[in-house]
């Protein structure tokens, strides 16, 4: 008898945690544009002062899984550049010739509004799609990433 009221104490609580999991991932899902909240929701901190964020594009799913999606333009920063490539294991690359970026969301339209000829082309070599774009003539970055 002991075992069975146990049993079912075990359960009630592994239902408790599921269910508390689902309510706090769908309290913070949604999709923000250029809110200024955007860099927070995606990095966890306060964007810092020196850096200038032109436009974001943040979407997150109710999913208890962190599953997101972003497009984000700044103004150059060398610091925030080092630190996207550093931190984000980035390489410089190329597209294919004609081939386009395969976003998991329809781009913003200010989201590299350029030929893709007019940026260098930052990407990552591994499951995390992130690219950042680094316009050529301004050095503005434009910098995308999903995971779903």
């Amino acid at each position: 008898m002991a075992n069975l009221i146990t049993i079912k104490r075990v359960i009630s609580i592994a239902l408790l945690g599921f269910f508390l999991l689902s309510v706090f991932g769908c309290a913070s899902s949604g999709k923000w544009e250029d809110d200024p909240q955007n860099w927070k929701r995606e990095w966890g901190y306060s964007k810092p002062d020196s850096v200038v964020m032109t436009h974001s594009w943040y979407w997150r799913s109710p999913h208890w899984t962190r599953e997101e999606a972003f497009f984000f333009q700044f103004q150059w920063h060398e610091v925030l550049f080092d630190q996207f490539v550093k931190n984000n294991k980035l390489t410089l690359g190329e597209l294919s010739p004609g081939s386009k970026p395969d976003y998991c969301f329809e781009k913003p339209s200010w989201f590299v509004p350029k030929e893709l000829s007019a940026y260098e082309i930052w990407k990552t070599h591994t499951e995390d799609d992130v690219v950042l774009f680094r316009d050529i003539a301004t050095k503005e970055l434009f910098l995308y990433g999903c995971q779903v």
